[in-house]
């Protein structure tokens, strides 16, 4: 392993470990940083082409055209290396759960737009004056005093990018497990104000060891741009794809106006999926292998969930059976809330304290907690109460998928709605379901198996809910599937 390799591992390890101080923290510790270079690319830029200003003629598309008809072999070779000019920027979608549309836009339209489009324009002018032959372009850029210092900062800057990667990728775990994607994992909340201000410890380390793993197998960041430029080019593909099915099911877009818009970007993204291919040999075939490994991984578990919750419903008891149930119940003093997965049944926690302690609380409180469709919910319509007979209340309390759901939150809801309770005075019972893999052949029990080992090590419901685990009881119910 040489130096620079060293430094690399020093250097990735520095960034993800400070991961857990939350994405303020390091936005507000690399931004200054950023601004400066972006000003330094964009001033750089202006400098070579007011030495050759005919570069921009560039932007006449006759010219792309051209050499698309007359070369078309060597125009999609070079398709697929200058594809890489516009990776980075898909990484800003995923921020916009942190941060939000509007920092993103006008980061963007005011000073990263800016600042690549004058140093790539500078990049051209320098080839057009040049009567040598130019090895890297962009380093030329720099003047030869300013160079070593120029090096340091596009290393830095460089580190700091990848940051926008890293808290994408923790929006986007938190998301596929609010959508029932992935097993439970802990997420911790960084910042008091922003609820997309996020940490989760498992995507972090995840990635630290798949970023790890890539360094040393691929050694060089020329022999890294092939996987990173076909990852980017089938996430532009799919978003493609899955925007223009929201314009048509959720916006009502007619056919007309999606192929209009959507068509447009479709072009671009197989032009430039159709250039990447020659690079799938060559490294390409990594992340379509990991794309592969995360989509049967999502089928595995979305599948279980169903499996799972045909067994439960099956054994459901339903909330017209609850007089019946409580009547030959002890009663004791406080209030008692109980989380189920689906409203209209009897709580599988409920049922196990009936069975082995033949007591239940003066009141009970039956809260579901629904995760929807949308981003987030409004917190006015947040939790809706039904009494379903006197001295029990069924809560649902909705959240959106870029939410975390929030116990303490759900009770504050239903406060608003009338019912009393006081949080501080709830005992919280939960049901913990104890899967168990059916003997199964072939690729279903494998996948049973799978499941069945997720589901005991996802996180705990009582540490993702958000619920205060000193007052927590937790009841276990054995499943097989």
């Amino acid at each position: 392993m040489c130096s620079s390799d060293l430094i690399t591992l020093a250097i990735i390890v520095m960034l993800f470990a400070l991961q857990s101080r939350g994405t303020a923290r390091v936005g507000g510790l690399f931004g200054p940083i950023m601004v400066l270079w972006f000003v330094s690319l964009g001033a750089l830029g202006v400098t070579a082409i007011l030495e050759a200003p005919r570069v921009l003629v560039a932007v006449n598309p006759a010219y792309a055209i051209a050499l698309l008809t007359t070369h078309p072999h060597v125009a999609f070779t070079i398709l697929g290396a200058v594809f890489l000019v516009l990776t980075g920027a898909e990484a800003l979608y995923a921020d916009m759960g942190h941060f939000g549309k509007q920092p993103v836009r006008l980061a963007w339209f005011l000073l990263v737009w800016p600042g690549l489009l004058l140093s790539y324009f500078g990049q051209g002018a320098i080839l057009l004056v040049s009567t040598e032959r130019i090895v890297n372009p962009f380093f030329a850029l720099a003047p030869a005093g300013l160079l070593p210092v120029f090096v340091v900062l596009a290393t830095v800057a460089t580190v700091i990018a990848s940051q926008a990667t890293i808290s994408g990728a923790f929006s986007v775990t938190r998301q596929a497990v609010q959508l029932d994607l992935l097993p439970r994992v802990k997420i911790l909340q960084t910042d008091a104000d922003e609820r997309g201000q996020i940490y989760v410890p498992a995507a972090n380390i995840t990635m630290f060891v798949a970023v790890v793993g890539f360094v040393l197998s691929f050694g060089s960041s020329d022999a890294l741009s092939a996987a990173y430029g076909a990852s980017v080019v089938g996430a532009m593909l799919i978003t493609t794809c899955l925007g223009s099915i929201v314009a048509r099911t959720s916006w009502r877009w007619p056919l007309w106006r999606i192929g209009a818009v959507f068509g447009v970007f479709l072009l671009v993204d197989l032009t430039f999926a159709v250039g990447n291919a020659t690079k799938i040999v060559h490294g390409g075939w990594v992340p379509l292998t990991l794309a592969l490994i995360m989509f049967a991984g999502f089928i595995t578990w979305s599948d279980g969930r169903v499996r799972l919750r045909r067994e439960l419903r099956q054994r459901a008891v339903p909330w017209t059976e609850l007089p019946n149930l409580l009547s030959k119940a002890t009663r004791v003093p406080g209030t008692a809330v109980f989380l189920v997965s689906h409203s209209g049944f009897v709580p599988t926690a409920l049922l196990r304290n009936l069975e082995h302690n033949h007591v239940c609380h003066e009141r009970i409180v039956i809260l579901n907690l629904e995760i929807l469709r949308t981003p987030r919910q409004d917190r006015a319509a947040r939790a809706y109460v039904e009494e379903l007979m006197p001295g029990v209340h069924s809560v649902r309390a909705r959240f959106g998928f870029m939410e975390t759901p929030d116990v303490t939150e759900a009770l504050r809801g239903a406060r608003q709605r009338g019912l009393r309770v006081d949080p501080a005075d709830c005992t919280y019972f939960l049901g913990w379901h104890l899967v168990r893999a059916l003997p199964r052949p072939g690729l279903a029990g494998l996948k049973g198996r799978v499941f069945a080992y997720l589901q005991r090590r996802s996180a705990q419901a009582a540490e993702f809910f958000r619920m205060p685990t000193k007052r927590v009881v937790v009841l276990a119910t054995d499943v097989e599937i």
